[in-house]
């Protein structure tokens, strides 16, 4: 994915986390505008739609999300959970079952069964009346559930209903930790190789002595960004611009060292090495949790 769209889903996940349902729905159709087969942006999408009521868009949408993202669970509870609000028991008892053969143990799903079960339960009959058929107008004394009403307009998705939600802060800094360690390894590659470019003394005999000093250093700074993107919650294309910032002090502390490091092609590669891992941290900090 280019980082058009997931800086527009990104932004759409902010939006419906404060309840901004049309800029989050624009958000989600910019992504698919440039991605159609996002399959990502086209569940959320659906469920955008159904928090709005438009309960046909959004199972056409969380079917195409299905269909993009064969064999992804959350996708398949959501348009089980659209079904059964479209009053489509049949569709939503298949659905969830579909979802089910991929983890027997899934708690949300195992509750989404329980439930639709319940609210379908046919009453007892009458059998003192001896007439097959003719339902007992007391059944909740039996403590059977009433059948479930149909959606009325306006009728939307529950916060519970919802198989994603933001990272917590928590979340985002133990991701942008793990994950600016091992963006931060794009350094340590390019410093080595630069040092076989430009000859300098003694690289072949302390190789591998460099090599774990850059791992260390370089990993620790990448560490050091992710903590800094994490913790601030800054968005892709602010975290690209702090990421150029971070490389561009590397090339200056590597400048006191090198001469070498000064070179136009450095410079060049930091910079868009910056942008690069800002920008990846930055999205990988806020995938939603399922």
């Amino acid at each position: 994915m280019s980082s058009g769209p997931l800086n527009n889903i990104i932004e759409g996940l902010h939006l419906l986390h404060i309840g901004d349902l049309p800029g989050a729905q624009s958000s989600f159709e910019a992504a698919l505008r440039e991605n159609p087969k996002d399959g990502e942006a086209m569940g959320f999408l659906g469920i955008v739609r159904a928090r709005n009521g438009d309960m046909a868009g959004s199972m056409l949408a969380l079917k195409d999300a299905v269909r993009l993202q064969p064999g992804d669970i959350g996708a398949l509870y959501n348009l089980g959970i659209a079904q059964k609000q479209a009053n489509q028991t049949e569709e939503a008892r298949k659905t969830f079952q579909e979802a089910l053969e991929l983890d027997p143990n899934d708690s949300a799903v195992l509750t989404a069964i329980s439930t639709l079960e319940a609210e379908t339960a046919a009453p007892p009959r009458d059998i003192a009346a001896g007439l097959p058929g003719v339902l007992l107008n007391s059944a909740p004394l039996y403590g059977t559930a009433q059948p479930a009403p149909a959606p009325q307009p306006g009728m939307v998705f529950q916060p519970a209903a919802m198989r994603v939600s933001p990272p917590s802060i928590t979340q985002r800094v133990g991701r942008g930790a793990a994950w600016g360690l091992f963006y931060g390894q794009w350094w340590t590659l390019w410093s080595i190789a630069s040092l076989f470019l430009w000859n300098i003394g003694g690289v072949n005999a302390n190789i591998l002595q460099i090599g774990i000093i850059y791992f260390i250093g370089y990993g620790a700074a990448g560490c050091i960004l992710g903590l800094i993107i994490g913790g601030s919650g800054v968005q892709p294309n602010k975290a690209s611009m702090m990421g150029v910032a971070f490389g561009l002090l590397i090339l200056g502390l590597e400048a006191l060292h090198f001469r070498s490091a000064t070179q136009l092609i450095n410079i060049f590669f930091y910079f868009i090495t910056g942008r690069y891992i800002g920008a990846k941290i930055a999205w990988r900090v806020h995938q939603p949790v399922h």
